[in-house]
Formats: structure tokens, C-alpha cells, sequence
């Protein structure tokens, strides 16, 4: 039954049909590979590929990101894709922050660099000089889908970390956050109102002061599906948390977001 790998596809196409989750999707496939050790795993990886990376037509990086999220999975169960003969990516994508060191901040920052256009070696030039300067600023990266902006994102992530700084890296869903490096929803960083108006304020509990105080800029992703009371709404807690009347509390903002 399980020479050629049908039992195990069997099980992949069961979990699609009940529409779990993406991340429940690659923890399981991941715990597939790790505990079942399939003839061709990365056949059923490529025969799965949509539903894994949580989109229609995956690009170059989403294939990427996908890998990393199921390797921090395998890792968990005490091994390594590439223990079964898988070719991890070059930058880690996808990996808890606490866990990340000087050399891997250095590397990412490295091959991301190594891979940037000038257009992108000037925007990221404009960020970090920013960010030395202490004055804040607001920036808007605006392109199509699947051309970059989170590879860009977590490069300029790497090299401020690298730095000695620390970025938070937020999106609107939890899909697009998974792509960043630490990335998470906006809501759960910023701890956002559900209700949210131009009256509302974040609730930072002193955990969250603590992070707002220690970053040095906010990456912020797919700011296109924001309402502009949310986007308000984080700039005047950070105005108050900080004590800081410039927009966001004088923090760095990287807004990015698809053209419409």
C-alpha cells in the first residue's frame, strides 16, 4: 500500500478536502516526511504545492517561504529536511527570532543584499539612514504581488538587526506575516481594537511597551487591506506610549502594499 506513495497522497488530499489550515497543513506534511519517510516526498510537496503555500499560482518565493515553514517544523520533531535529501533555500525565511544569532542575521542580510537591484540597495539605504538618524520617517513600497517586497522586507530586516537593531515586522494576515522574518499580524503586535474609529486606542500591556520602546522601525504589509482608523490608531498609542508626538511615535514605518 505504501510503495508508491498513494496511501500517503490519499492522506494530503483528505486534509485539503476538510480546508484546515495552511500552517495545520505543513506541520502535517511536515510530520509526514519526518515520521513516514515517503519514497518521493518532494513529489508530493510539488503535487501539493497550492494548498501549502497558501496561494493559487506560487511564486519563486513563496516556494521558499513554504520550505522554511515546514523545515521549522521538522526541526521541532528533531530533524532536518535535509536529513531526507531535501535542498533548503540559501535564506532562511521563516524562523522564530529569538533563535537567530549575529552570523545568521549577517548571512541573511548578505545573500538578500547580493540578490538586491539598485533600486532596491537605494530604497534600503533610505531605511537604515532613517533609522541611524533617530527623526522617524514614513515610507511607501508599492508593487504587483510576487515581486519582491518581503524578500526586500526581511533583507533590510536582517541588515538592521545585524545592526543591533530590531524590527518589527507585521502584516494584515497571518499568510503574508508567515512570509517575514518573525513576522506577525498587526492585530496581535499591536493588540488593535476589533472595533476600531478614530477614537480607538491600542491596549499595550507592558510587554508590548517594552517592544514599542526597544524597535527601532515597523515593517507593516499588505497596508492595502487597512482601514486608515486602524493605521491612526496605531500611530497615536505609539504617540502616547512613547511619549512622542511625531506620526507613530517617531518610529521608522515601511508601509508596503500591492498597486491597484
Amino acid at each position: 500500500m505504501l510503495i508508491d506513495d498513494a496511501e500517503y497522497i490519499s492522506v494530503m488530499q483528505d486534509m485539503v478536502n476538510t480546508e484546515c489550515s495552511v500552517d495545520a497543513l505543513r506541520r502535517d506534511f511536515a510530520c509526514l516526511v519526518v515520521r513516514c519517510n515517503p519514497t518521493n516526498g518532494r513529489s508530493i510537496f510539488e503535487m501539493f504545492l497550492p494548498d501549502l503555500c497558501g496561494v493559487e499560482n506560487p511564486q519563486f518565493e513563496d516556494i521558499e517561504c513554504t520550505l522554511w515553514a515546514v523545515e521549522s517544523y521538522a526541526n521541532e520533531l528533531g530533524r532536518s529536511l535535509a536529513d531526507f535529501g531535501w535542498e533548503l533555500p540559501a535564506l532562511r525565511m521563516v524562523v522564530q527570532s529569538d533563535h537567530d544569532t549575529l552570523d545568521v542575521h549577517e548571512h541573511n542580510r548578505d545573500v538578500a543584499y547580493a540578490s538586491f537591484s539598485e533600486e532596491q540597495r537605494s530604497h534600503a539605504a533610505e531605511v537604515l539612514a532613517a533609522v541611524a538618524s533617530g527623526q522617524g520617517g514614513i515610507f511607501y513600497l508599492q508593487a504587483s504581488g510576487g515581486c519582491g517586497k518581503s524578500f526586500w522586507a526581511n533583507g533590510v530586516g536582517a541588515a538592521l538587526s545585524a545592526m543591533g537593531q530590531q524590527p518589527i515586522m507585521v502584516a494584515a494576515s497571518a499568510l503574508a506575516a508567515a512570509v517575514l522574518r518573525g513576522g506577525r499580524t498587526a492585530h496581535s503586535v499591536f493588540h488593535i481594537p476589533i472595533e476600531c474609529d478614530e477614537d480607538s486606542f491600542c491596549t499595550f500591556n507592558s510587554e508590548a511597551v517594552a517592544l514599542m520602546q526597544s524597535a527601532s522601525c515597523i515593517f507593516w504589509d499588505e497596508c492595502s487591506m487597512v482601514h486608515q482608523h486602524v493605521a491612526d490608531c496605531v500611530s497615536r498609542s505609539l504617540q502616547d506610549c512613547l511619549q512622542n508626538q511625531q506620526p507613530f511615535g517617531g518610529k521608522v514605518v515601511i508601509f508596503m502594499g500591492s498597486s491597484w
